[in-house]
């Protein structure tokens, strides 16, 4: 399982084995905006985790572990 959180100030776009592209794919608000992957959810994937965002500096924090 992983779980991605927004902690900075700007929109991060999220796409899962594929390149990102911005105002496509998963949105992770600013601020806290959060995603959470996992073996029991249908968004399962071990496809690497790409992001984008329009500002140059952006906080993104990944916890991932076992869930099984």
């Amino acid at each position: 399982a992983a779980l991605l959180v927004n902690d900075g100030t700007s929109t991060i776009w999220i796409k899962v084995g594929a390149d990102a592209v911005a105002n496509e794919g998963i949105r992770l608000n600013a601020n806290g905006g959060s995603y959470y992957i996992s073996s029991s959810a249908a968004n399962y994937s071990t496809g690497a985790v790409n992001c984008i965002t329009a500002s140059a500096t952006v906080v993104i924090l990944v916890s991932e572990w076992s869930d099984g």
